[in-house]
Formats: C-alpha cells, structure tokens, sequence
C-alpha cells in the first residue's frame, strides 16, 4: 500500500518537566481494579470523512480533535466531527515554540493550547491538507473556541498499567461520567517513535516492536481508545488519521493500528473537562486578553 510516511510524521519529543500537572500514584488497590479483559472506546468515536490528515505533519492537532469530539459525544450524546485539528495544529505549534520552518508540533503544545485557548469548530477553521499548510483564524474564532477549553491536563507515566489506569479515570478526575453513571473513560493522547518496521501494519494494523537496526522515520501523535488481548498478547486500540484505507478493523471501526503493550512511547496525557464557572466581565476580558497576545 502506497503511503509516504515521512510527510505524515510530525510528534516532536517532550522532555518531561517536574512542573508538569501529572496523575495520582497508581496504588495497589487501584491496580486491582485494573480488568483483564478489553475495555475499548469505539462506540464513542464520532464519525468523520476521510479522517486523513493528508500529506502534513498535522499529527498533533488531528489527535486532539479526536480526544475532544470522543469526550463531547460521552458527555453531551453528539456523535459528530466537529472539531478543527488545524486550528489546534497552529496553536500547539504557538505553545511549543516550533519555528515557521520546522513542521510538527508536541503534545505539550497541544495541552497549553487546549487549556489557555479551546479548541475551535471547522466550520470557523478549516483544516489544511496540503503542503505549504495554511489556516485563517479569524479574531471571534479565538473568543469562542475558549467555551471548549480544557479544565486541566495531566501527564501520564507511559508504562503500561498506568496508562490503562488512566485510560479508566483511576488516576485522576476526568470531569464527567459514563451515561451509566460510572466513571469517564479517558481517551489517551499520545506521542511514539515510528520505525522502518511500521510499514508491516497497513495492512492488518499490527505494529511491530522496534528491533536492532530499525531505522527510527520521526515521531506520530495519535489517540489510544482502549484495548484488547489475542493470543495472550496485549494491544493498544489505536485511532489514526491516515484514513480509512491503512491500517485494520475492530468493531466495524477501519484505519486503526494495534500498538503492542511495551511498545515505546515519547508522552501519554489526558484531559479534566470539569465544568468552568459562568463567564462574568472578567472572564469575557481574559478572553480579549488572549485573543490579542495570541497574534503575536
């Protein structure tokens, strides 16, 4: 299959900060807690067309529209791709001091822009698919994309019972419920190293680990939904934004890969959507406030 990787590969790496907003400690009894069997977020993932990324290295912000659109549809029942992984590519790569001639962006980036900006719908910002990448954010997208802005974030340890932790809200507070009452599932936003090898799985969409002499291509940001066990093995569901043609198929749901557990990763973080106060003057003031240095 017929893919140019390269141009699609725009996760920079994130050197972990101590100041970082991070999940609680994973104790014993939250451990246990932890299932064996497969939990999985398909039945969430809002439909989309296309849900291909095209040939930039938009990884970063197409990962975030996925997280927001699979915790709008948990929340609120609205099953719909609505928002515009452009307009939060431009302002992940503001946060992350990437320079005009370097492509890509950090999910760090992309948690500031989420938490200090919002995110903006496509239908104000529309996402750019081919090089050079271009996006016109109009002064009133800035103003109401901060309605969708995050709560908080936090960074997870990457190792495996601790994302899958996360992954079931045991770790820190999501900001909302199932529709059963239990606790949010938390789409995971995730960055990893893509090697030679990773050509193997456009096909099924089964990753291989990295082995000696894989030469390493860049880094890709794409949204971990749950997983599942085959052959006493544990996999990764991973939602991509390749299109529906690369990759496999679970559930009914195509374009997905299967990172196995173990399988490196640079960052893991997921998003608080606790309900905001009511917005008075001052909070309708920050919001001009931000909209203006966000120009420069």
């Amino acid at each position: 299959m017929s893919l140019d990787l390269d141009s699609r590969l725009g996760a920079l790496p994130y050197d972990p900060d101590p100041r970082d907003y991070k999940v609680g400690l994973l104790t014993a009894p939250l451990l246990k807690e932890i299932p064996d069997e497969e939990v999985r977020l398909l039945q969430w993932v809002t439909p989309s067309t296309g849900r291909d990324q095209g040939d930039i290295g938009s990884c970063v912000g197409w990962d975030g529209s996925f997280a927001k659109d699979i915790i709008r549809n948990i929340m609120n029942g609205e099953p719909v791709h609505d928002f515009s992984a452009g307009f939060l590519y431009e302002r992940s790569r503001f946060y992350a001091c990437v320079p005009p001639s370097r492509e890509g962006s950090t999910n760090f980036g992309l948690m500031k822009a989420l938490l200090k900006e919002g995110a903006a719908f496509e239908s104000w910002v529309e996402t750019d698919t081919v090089r050079p990448f271009n996006v016109e954010i109009e002064p009133q997208d800035y103003f109401h994309a901060f309605d969708y802005a995050v709560k908080s974030y936090y960074r997870v340890p990457t190792k495996t019972v601790d994302m899958q932790a996360a992954l079931l809200g045991l770790t820190h507070d999501p900001g909302y419920n199932m529709p059963d009452g239990s606790v949010g599932l938390c789409p995971l936003i995730t960055a990893y190293p893509v090697y030679d090898n990773f050509k193997e799985s456009y096909g099924d969409g089964y990753v291989p680990k990295p082995e000696f002499g894989d030469g390493l291509r860049g880094g890709h940001s794409s949204l971990i939904i749950g997983w599942f066990m085959k052959d006493g093995k544990g996999y990764w569901i991973n939602y991509n934004s390749w299109g529906e043609d690369v990759g496999g198929e679970f559930n009914d749901v195509k374009g997905l890969f299967f990172l196995p557990f173990g399988y490196p990763f640079y960052d893991c973080w997921v998003l608080s959507m606790k309900a905001k106060e009511p917005c008075d003057w001052w909070c309708n003031l920050r919001r001009w406030w931000d909209m203006f240095w966000s120009q420069f």
